[in-house]
Order: C-alpha cells, then structure tokens, then sequence
C-alpha cells in the first residue's frame, strides 16, 4: 500500500469513517496517547470491517470522517495532505499521493501525480491501494487496475478474480478468491509468491506480510532489524510499512521491525485497524478513537483535538481560546510565546515572538519576547488586542486605540478618533473607524499603509500588505488589498513588484485574514479560499468544510501556514506548522 510506509492491508468498500471536528497538525499526540473525545468514528457494516478507515503514508495521515469526508493531516508536500471534497467509503495513503473511493465507486486521488499514479482510470472500484509510484484497485467485477510506474512490472496488473490488492515500493500483492496470494513486479528483495490460503496481504517498501488463514503471519524479504520475525499469536488486521504491525484476535496490537523513532512501540488496549507509515503508526481503538505514536516530524502523529471559540497564527506557534476560556498555545515556544498564563480570556491574537490577549475582566495580558518595549502593557479595559512582528496595537472599550511596542516606522503612534476594529502588521497598523473607513499608518514603502477609500466592514495587516472586505454597494462583500504583491496574491492596487499579479478570488466574504505571501478568507457560504504563494506545502490550499473564523501566519519568517475554527468548534491547520517536530510542537496550557 505504500511505499517507504504501507498503509492498512485491504481496503474496503464499505469503511466506516473516522469523525474529526478539526484538522491536521493542531495538536500532537505522544507516543501512544489517545485523543478520544475528539476523533470518534461511526461504525457501519462493511465487506473489509474497518480496513480503509484510516492509512498512514510516508510522512502524512489520512482518515474517514463519520460524514464520510476526508481529513489529512503531517506533511503537505505536493498537497498530499489536501484531500478533495466529496463523500468516500475507503481510502489508502502512498509515498506522497493518495487515492480514494467515493461513494459512487468511482476513485479520486491527490498529492504528487508524477509516473501518472494519481490519476486514476473511469470505471466501478471495490477498493484503491496506493504505492510508491504506482496504484492499483479492485473492479466491481473483482478484477485488478493498475496505473503509474511500471518500470519493473508493478503496474501490470495479471488476470483473475481478487479479494484484495496492495501496492508496496516496486512490487504489488494481492489475494485472489480462491485464498491464494499472488504478487508482480520488483523480486530483488524476495517478495515471491507463496503456497497456502491467506486472508489479507500487506506490502511495503521492499517487503510482504501476509495473515495465513489460520491466523498466523508470515513475512518474507532480505530481513533485517528483526522486522521479518512477527510476533507469534493469531491476528486478523495487519500493516507492513518502515514496521510492520498487526492486531490480534484479541484486539490488542503488537509491532516488530525498526523501532528508532518508536513507530513499533504500541500503546495498550484494544483496536480496530491499524494503518503503519514511514516512521509512525497511528490505529483505531475499539471506542472509535485514534491514537498515533512513532516519529512527529510533520505531525503525521499528530491527529487534531479540543474544541475552540478562536485561533491565531503567529511566527511558528499558534494560540487558541478554547471553549472553556483558557488558553492553550502549540509550536515555537523558544521566547515563552507558547506558554500562555492560567485564567479565562475573551481572545487571543499571537505575533511575531510573543503574544496577547483579553482577560475576562478586560484586562491585556502578553507573554513571550519582552524586548522592543512589548511588556509595557497600558491599563485601562479593552475590547480587542492585535500582536503585529515587534509591536501591539489595543483597542479600548471607549472605541480609541493604544499602541506599544518597536514604534520606528510609527507602526505604534495611531491617529485619534473612534475605531471599530485594528489589526497590527510587520511595521505598519490599520484600523477600521467608526464611519467604516480605513486608517493605516507606519511604514508605507510598498503603499501597505495607504489605504483604499470607502466603506468596510473589516481590515488585516500582514508584514507589507493589508487586506479588507468592502461594505455596502455593488461591491459589498468583496476583498480588497493594498501593498506588497508577494508571489502574486494582492489584486491590482498592489504596487511591488510589477507584473500581472493574481487577485483575490471572486465573491461575497465575510472575514479575510492577510498573511505573508499568501492570504485567506471565510465566504458567506462559511467555506474558506486562499490565494497567493504555496511553496511550504499548502498554506494557500485549505480544506473543505464550514469555518466560522480564519487566521493566515503574517508577521514571521516561516509563515508558510493558516489556521481556523471550523463549525463545530474543532481547530484546522494547514501549510508548514504541520511540519514542526514533536518537540516543538507540544501543546502549552
């Protein structure tokens, strides 16, 4: 199923989903923890049991929501974490791609499409296994389909009737109906075929396992580290990857093989199904919640939990007022930005190397980076606070704004009036008045603090481009941007650096939030798009779903990334967070 990392075994067409209020990379999940409450999967009957429910990839993980919806979470490389949206019945993750069946049967893959294998052909698929270079699928009328690389023969698919297929590196297996396993393509590595009946078949990079019908495992390939000599017992579901494991007739889950980043070290209890990657395995327990151990590199371990009133995106950490009221922050935490004080708080905004928030009395507290003055806290009570790269601007209950902070470009020396609104960038602020125009002041080199004329209902300042939603007209509804044009996401009152650049999307939207180089905003409909640059991995490509709020990482210098509060209350993270070692991506209350 996979290459380096094979996924579940036997994909089925039927799977139960797997049920996420949020998405990847908002929180990790140590060696062996569960994260129950908030990954709940609903059972339904179906031809393979709970196969294709959940499939680890190399360094990525995906899995069936309870609405059948797809949610993807760890490396976002080629957008291999970006599933599309639709209704879907199994799934399986390869190397960087991965390929699904929809609910009419017919298969959908994403990720790198590169050797053709992830484009899938027309027709009726029982189930989809993804490899390294190459896919195959079970028909409807139970014969195999292979396509991609086939440069050693592991995509020429034989004749017959088959129960199950899985495409490992260079090589494919599958069983056919009779019981009897089957396999083509690379042989270097000893993936031969074998006498006997089997109930499943699992290939990985460059070896095979396999359940005998008595329950019993074999493995076979040049082995080393021990992964070729499977723990003796009986055992009904199985995954070979970088590991291997299995689960017992009993439930519970035993690994062997290369353990250096713990993927072969299972927690206790009992699963369901079990999906091994690269260097981590995550498995469903039998109340239908996940749990992920094994390397975090890319938070492929890292399903998400907690259920939140806000989020927002800082310089590599993120901070979000969950719906207790307390904060809880995850990701860089190098100055203390992540490790938010005790108490109950109305909002959080994080900036560059520190962060900020309301009290419930409405009082400011912030942490993190104190230099460039950041912990010169005014009094008074407020109403809203925004955390730009080295200043902080505040607006007070009496509607007029304070500013504090680094004040070279006189980012921190705001304008008199009423304000509705303000949002701190890199070396500029803006702010929304209370007549519904915009006010910008601080550094304007690239026009970010020029701001348009007429109405709004909301602004976002990035470092060197702002953007806002227009208010009232023909024009109501739609997005705005001034200032730099990085990587071609500003519309055309962007001024640097010439060229043809790319505006903003079409529509009525009611909140937008400017990052840099790309930007993101929540539509009417409740639906999120994004534009601009996409280069670390998918911070311009959001996934599916209804958000109620929006955060696009704006004032750092690896701000490759986005976060929002999806409908039920769940937090969704895309882009480059998603890529930050468990070290430093532990969760701070």
């Amino acid at each position: 199923m996979v290459v380096v990392a094979a996924a579940l075994i036997v994909a089925s067409s039927l799977a139960p989903g797997v049920s996420f209020g949020t998405g990847a990379g908002t929180e990790a999940a140590v060696a062996g923890q569960s994260v129950s409450d908030e990954v709940a999967v609903s059972s339904r009957p179906g031809r393979a049991g709970d196969a294709g429910r959940i499939s680890a990839g190399n360094r990525f993980t995906c899995a069936i929501r309870a609405d059948r919806t797809i949610a993807c979470w760890g490396d976002g490389y080629q957008d291999a974490v970006s599933p599309p949206a639709g209704r879907f019945l199994s799934l399986d993750a390869g190397d960087v791609h991965a390929c699904a069946i929809r609910t009419n049967g017919s298969v959908a893959c994403w990720g790198w499409g590169g050797n053709g294998r992830a484009n899938p052909p027309a027709g009726s698929f029982e189930s989809v296994s993804a490899g390294g270079d190459h896919t195959c699928a079970i028909r409807s009328d139970e014969s195999i389909a292979c396509w991609g690389d086939d440069y050693l023969g592991q995509a020429t698919e034989p004749a017959g009737s088959f129960k199950s297929v899985s495409a490992g590196g260079n090589h494919t297996c599958a069983i056919r109906t009779d019981d009897s396993i089957v396999c083509w393509g690379a042989g270097y590595d000893g993936q031969a075929n074998l006498t006997g009946s089997f109930k499943s078949v699992s290939a990985g990079g460059n070896r095979t396992c396999a359940i005998r019908s008595n329950g019993s495992i074999r493995c076979w390939r040049k082995g080393f580290d021990g992964e070729m000599t499977p723990k003796a017992g009986r055992y009904r579901l199985l995954s070979a990857g970088g590991h291997s494991c299995a689960i017992r007739t009993n439930g519970s889950v035993a690994c062997w093989g290369d353990d250096e980043y713990g993927g072969a070290n299972p927690p206790g209890g009992h699963f369901r199904s079990v999906a091994v990657g690269g260097r981590h395995t995550c498995a469903i327990r039998s109340d239908d919640s996940i749990a992920c151990w094994g390397d975090d590199y890319n938070g492929q371990a890292n399903p998400p939990v907690g259920t939140y009133r806000s989020v927002s995106t800082g310089n590599g950490h993120i901070c979000g007022v969950q719906t207790d009221k307390s904060i809880v922050c995850w990701g860089d935490d190098y100055y203390g930005q992540a490790s938010p004080p005790p108490g109950r708080f109305r909002s959080v905004s994080a900036g560059g190397d520190h962060t900020c928030a309301i009290r419930k009395d409405r009082s400011i507290a912030c942490w993190g980076d104190v230099s460039e003055g950041r912990r010169n806290l005014p009094s008074g009570k407020f109403k809203a606070v925004s955390a730009g790269g080295d200043h902080i601007c505040a607006l007070r209950t009496n509607k007029s704004i304070a500013c504090w902070g680094n004040d070279s470009y006189g980012q921190a020396s705001p304008p008199p009036g009423r304000f509705r609104s303000v949002s701190a960038g890199g070396g500029h602020t803006c702010a929304l008045r209370a007549d519904n125009s915009i006010a910008c002041w601080g550094y304007d080199l690239f026009g970010q603090a020029t701001a348009p004329a007429g109405r709004f209902t909301s602004v976002s300042s990035a470092r060197g481009q702002s953007c806002a939603i227009r208010r009232g007209g023909a024009r109501d509804g739609e997005i705005a941007c001034w200032g730099t044009n990085f990587s071609g996401w500003c519309d055309d009152e962007c001024n640097e650096p010439p060229g043809d650049p790319i505006g903003p999307p079409a529509g009525r939207f009611k909140q937008v939030s400017a990052g840099l180089g790309h930007a993101c905003a929540i539509r009417r409909a409740g639906t999120v798009a994004c534009w601009g640059d996409d280069e670390y991995g998918g911070e311009a490509t959001p996934p599916a779903g209804r958000f109620e709020s929006v955060s696009a990482a704006s004032s750092g210098y690896d701000d490759g990334f986005a976060c929002g509060v999806v409908t039920s209350r769940r937090v969704w993270c895309w882009g480059a967070l998603a890529r930050q070692p468990l070290s430093a991506h532990r969760l701070h209350h």
